[in-house]
């Protein structure tokens, strides 16, 4: 009888528990009172524990940035499975929808991060969001060319919007940005419009 998958299966769920009292931890107290002490009181297991797993705090938070950047990248893949059709305009609302709403989902924690924590380099992992965005991107233009501008120059583009946005959601859960989340969506679609259509149609 192989053991070996269910010792698997409960390491596994060790580490989410941990992340997961992590996840909690850092957005009640922030990532100076995040210890390694809360988080194992907060996931029901021993510190000792928690050291079989992870080697230091930042090692956990680390693995938890990993793991919401992988949370979002995938509610985003799901609403481009979704919407993906002849209408690439329900696509880029639906793509713009799903990321502010799965920021919205970890803010406060990925907001201490941003703040407390550069080591943990959020805004490199918001970037690596956006590539599976900016992927099925420059794929859908290519299949659906005649839709977009003649002369548009879809890398630059896309790198621009990407960037864009970036910085945007950067603002955004920094919380010194002065628009609300509903226009700011508003703007980039106008945005993504004038660039990729045209006469921004």
């Amino acid at each position: 009888m192989n053991r070996r998958r269910p010792v698997q299966a409960r390491s596994h769920d060790t580490v989410q528990r941990i992340l997961d009292a992590a996840h909690d931890v850092l957005a009640e107290r922030g990532y100076h009172d995040c210890s390694t002490n809360r988080i194992a009181d907060a996931a029901g297991i021993s510190k000792g524990s928690l050291y079989q797993y992870f080697s230091d705090k930042d090692d956990v938070l680390v693995r938890l940035a990993d793991r919401i950047a992988e949370d979002i990248t995938a509610q985003i893949s799901q609403q481009i499975d979704r919407n993906l059709g002849p209408d690439w305009q329900v696509l880029a609302a639906a793509v713009l929808d799903a990321v502010f709403d799965a920021v919205d989902q970890h803010s406060p924690v990925l907001r201490t991060m941003l703040a407390d924590a550069p080591q943990l380099r959020v805004l490199e992992r918001m970037e690596s969001i956006t590539a599976r965005a900016v992927d099925v991107g420059r794929t859908y233009i290519a299949l659906n060319r005649a839709q977009f501008r003649a002369e548009l120059d879809v890398d630059a583009t896309l790198a621009v919007l990407v960037a864009g946005l970036t910085a945007i959601m950067s603002d955004y859960l920094q919380g010194t940005s002065p628009i609300e989340q509903s226009r700011l969506k508003k703007a980039l679609r106008q945005l993504t419009l004038n660039a990729l259509v045209p006469d921004g149609r």
